[in-house]
């Protein structure tokens, strides 16, 4: 695998993280912040939701600013990634996402198609998630 590879499996990892900043509400993850947040979507990214709608990235930047700070308590961890190259341009990344939010545990298989932004990095492209499981945490 190339770096481009490796660099989207690295950008799966960082977003959850500021994923679970910004659901929280902490400091480094502020609305003021949005524009910066969206910046690792490309233009024309969409979501496949669990619930089985498909959101742009306008919709989706207007779902995150509503969503800042609504889950002061939520755990996010992602493992068991895979990496295909499809292109020197292309990659897809499969993982899996585990959310605790009030004591209601959902893993979660995911499948991300990154493309080669601008400045090089990996940006989302599509993202579709499906619940394999959902339970209370023990």
């Amino acid at each position: 695998m190339d770096a481009f590879v490796n660099a989207a499996a690295q950008e799966v990892i960082t977003l959850h993280s500021l994923v679970k900043s910004w659901y929280r509400g902490d400091a480094e993850a502020n609305p003021a912040q949005l524009e910066r947040f969206l910046t690792h979507f490309h233009p024309a990214f969409s979501m496949d939701t669990p619930q089985g709608c498909r959101h742009g990235r306008d919709a989706f930047a207007k779902y995150l600013a509503a969503a800042y700070g609504t889950e002061a308590r939520i755990n996010i961890t992602v493992d068991d990634i895979k990496l295909s190259q499809l292109s020197p341009d292309m990659a897809v990344v499969h993982f899996n996402e585990y959310r605790v939010v009030n004591n209601q545990r959902q893993v979660r298989q995911s499948t991300a198609v990154f493309s080669r932004g601008a400045d090089g990095n990996p940006q989302w492209r599509s993202l579709k998630k499906t619940i394999i499981d959902s339970r209370q945490a023990a």
